[in-house]
């Protein structure tokens, strides 16, 4: 299952306007982006890498963790909650991540969490550096290889779902300054 849509614009232009042209919101520096918490299953595959990004948690271990929370993301888990046909059930964590330009390849293939999950990557700006969905699932056994399945392009508004025991990887953006999304990880039902 991967589901993809858009958001009303009231709501993306202001992620938009909080998360990418106010410069009171605090950004902090991370090392790795797959690597961000110590539940994921991070692949090691040759062709592709780890690069840093700038990270805001918003809410995590059942816990909110930043006024964010009510400012950024509320709106929009409200709006996904009573237009979107799916049970969202219990959120596991979300974390605003902004990545710079650069000529690095994807991260490596990961799952954010080893537990039945999903994913919503909401894309909070226009650029490029795809989410690459592989065809391969996480079982336990670290594959040897992944094949890509499909690539969502980063659209303003744009947010895409999918099953997170489905690797997948995030790609820094070559054209535009900065890729930033919402990494929202929950349990539900399709």
């Amino acid at each position: 299952m991967i589901q993809v849509g858009f958001v009303p614009d009231e709501i993306s232009d202001w992620i938009y306007e909080v998360l990418c042209r106010d410069n009171t919101f605090p950004w902090f520096y991370q090392e790795f982006t797959s690597k961000y918490n110590g539940n994921a299953e991070v692949l090691q595959l040759p062709g592709y890498e780890e690069h840093p990004y700038f990270a805001h948690i918003i809410h995590t271990d059942h816990k909110i963790e930043s006024n964010a929370y009510d400012i950024v993301f509320n709106r929009l888990w409200q709006w996904m909650i009573r237009n979107v046909d799916m049970d969202f059930e219990e959120l596991i964590r979300v974390r605003a991540a902004k990545v710079m330009r650069d000529f690095v390849p994807p991260t490596q293939p990961h799952v954010d969490c080893p537990d039945p999950h999903y994913v919503m990557i909401y894309y909070v700006n226009d650029s490029d550096g795809p989410t690459i969905l592989y065809k391969e699932k996480y079982d336990g056994t670290p594959p040897q290889q992944v094949t890509p399945k499909q690539y969502i392009d980063p659209v303003k508004g744009k947010y895409v779902i999918f099953d997170g025991l489905q690797y997948h990887s995030g790609s820094a953006p070559r054209h535009h300054k900065d890729r930033t999304i919402l990494n929202i990880n929950y349990y539900g039902q399709a």
